[in-house]
């Protein structure tokens, strides 16, 4: 509806323009009906009006302060003037205040429909400004919201810079970062219908304790069961942050949540770059729950350390035995392996519980070594795996949740050397064809095939019958004495066009494989040295 506001000295003419059109029925609501100018004024300000019907000329103020007045005071309804003939001029004057037009008394019914045609139209229009707007700051919030997570997460898995420029993160994201310490803290709930009923708690929690105002900046990134924080505050302070996050955390259990909540704490750190040691750690501190259990403060800073255990997680030939059971695409094998593995992290964890997390993490990386999809997709999928495995409510889900992505890696490993082993490594064949002469090295050629490099390695091997290196420098030697025949080319310029950069290593590597060196070889070929 479109609130109206009529003001005019004389009753018959509020009456007259109260009857004239039926107001309700044209989408309109007369809201008040005001007879003297100051208390119109009033009436304007408290009901805040669409539109305004007033005389131009009464007793106490003038219709054209009160739209002067109203305008001042941040107030936008629409004016419709209404004038007898001997104020004509003051109606001019007040067109050139915004006003939409006047009306001459005696009220003409068809001029009064006009203006609120027109009325009823810039309404709508202004209505849908609005709604455009609106929806374009959602819009851009929510492309802000998407784009800070993406940016922090990548942070979070080490790809960002340690010397990552702050003031270039604050323009792009809309943030007040400084110079000073960054910690990145948690709050994990246990599965519940109402998770978001419980961030909700968290985040007025965290408000009335008064967290953001101990903080340079504090960015919140809620996520499905979690709400992670990242606080930026000045150096030395860092105890200050903790007591205040306990205390968040205290009142939030004061609060009775319908679930198990826990906090964990990363070590701060001086950059934004570093982050992912804070984050690594607090991941490390959350997973402590399924130890010690949930509703507790895990702490990072405070907890135990000992690199001693962390390099005795595992003995010494579980890596091979892992490659075997993964060579042979046995996924209970692999399952069995990882199982023990995580028994083994638990038992230590009881002392230091960062290394439930820490050895989760080495399994991991045990797996992506022995994984044959292509090297850009690694980050995407652990990074995926990594943040299933933190959520886990249970050891038995970890064993279960490492099981089946051991199954998803052997199944792709497999379908990989059926349906692109040969075909890649012919690519491969290709590419090194083209490239010899170059610098190149095995990562870069597994790249080229979308191969990881230590799979792309064995299938190699199994296709043509010698390693990479093998092949590349028969590959080259190949072209030398090719090139060695005419005796124009000088030694230096043959090592260098076959991708040697020094004479004496090329000298070698063509002994060990033809038997003779270049100049020997050539004075058998041509009879010149």
């Amino acid at each position: 509806m479109i609130d109206v506001v009529i003001i005019d000295d004389e009753i018959w003419v509020t009456r007259l323009l109260e009857k004239l059109i039926p107001w309700e029925a044209l989408g309109f609501r007369i809201v008040g009906v005001y007879h003297d100018g100051q208390e119109g004024l009033a009436g304007i300000l408290e009901l805040h009006p669409h539109l305004v019907l007033t005389d131009i000329r009464m007793p106490g103020i003038m219709g054209l302060e009160i739209m002067r007045e109203v305008q001042e005071s941040g107030e936008n309804p629409m004016f419709i003037i209404i004038s007898g003939y001997s104020d004509f001029e003051y109606a001019q004057t007040a067109l050139s205040y915004g006003a939409l037009g006047y009306l001459l008394k005696p009220i003409d019914q068809q001029e009064l429909e006009k203006y609120i045609d027109k009325v009823q139209n810039l309404h709508t229009q202004k209505q849908r400004k609005q709604q455009d707007e609106q929806a374009l700051q959602n819009s851009v919030g929510e492309m802000m919201e998407s784009l800070r997570e993406r940016i922090f997460f990548n942070l979070f898995e080490g790809l960002g810079n340690p010397d990552e420029d702050v003031s270039s993160l604050n323009s792009i994201l809309r943030l007040n970062f400084i110079h000073g310490e960054y910690t990145v803290a948690g709050v994990f709930l246990d599965p519940t219908e109402r998770a978001d009923e419980v961030k909700e708690l968290i985040t007025r929690t965290i408000w009335k304790v008064n967290l953001p105002a101990y903080c340079y900046e504090m960015l919140s990134l809620p996520m499905p069961r979690e709400m992670l924080l990242v606080l930026n505050y000045a150096e030395g302070t860092v105890r200050k942050i903790e007591q205040s996050l306990s205390r968040m955390f205290d009142e939030t259990l004061s609060s009775r949540p319908t679930c198990g909540v826990t906090l964990g704490i990363g070590e701060p750190v001086r950059t934004i770059g570093e982050l992912s040691q804070s984050y690594r750690q607090m991941r490390e501190m959350q997973m402590t729950r399924l130890v010690r259990g949930t509703n507790r403060v895990y702490n990072s800073r405070t907890e135990p350390h000992t690199a001693q255990e962390e390099s005795q997680m595992l003995y010494p030939s579980f890596d091979i035995s892992l490659k075997q059971a993964f060579n042979s695409g046995q996924a209970d094998d692999v399952a069995k392996l990882s199982g023990f593995a995580v028994d083994r992290f638990m038992a230590k964890a009881q002392k230091y519980p960062a290394l439930l997390m820490r050895g989760i993490n080495r399994l991991l990386a045990l797996y992506e070594s022995n994984a044959s999809v292509a090297a850009e997709k690694h980050r995407d999928l652990f990074s995926e795996k990594r943040r299933l495995l933190a959520s886990a409510d249970s050891v038995a889900q970890v064993k279960h949740i490492l099981g089946a992505v051991a199954a998803q890696l052997i199944a792709a490993r497999a379908g990989s050397e059926a349906v692109t082993g040969a075909s890649a490594v012919r690519k491969a064949l290709e590419y090194i064809d083209n490239s010899y002469t170059q610098d190149i090295s095995l990562s870069e050629v597994a790249e080229v095939v979308h191969l990881n490099p230590n799979y792309f390695s064995e299938v190699f091997k199994r296709e043509t019958g010698i390693n990479f290196k093998e092949h590349l420098i028969s590959k080259r030697i190949g072209s030398a004495k090719e090139l060695l025949r005419n005796p124009a080319y000088k030694l230096t310029e043959i090592a260098e066009s076959v991708g040697y950069n020094d004479t004496k290593n090329f000298g070698k590597s063509f002994k060990k494989i033809v038997g003779v060196t270049p100049m020997e070889y050539r004075k058998l070929m041509t009879g010149n040295e």
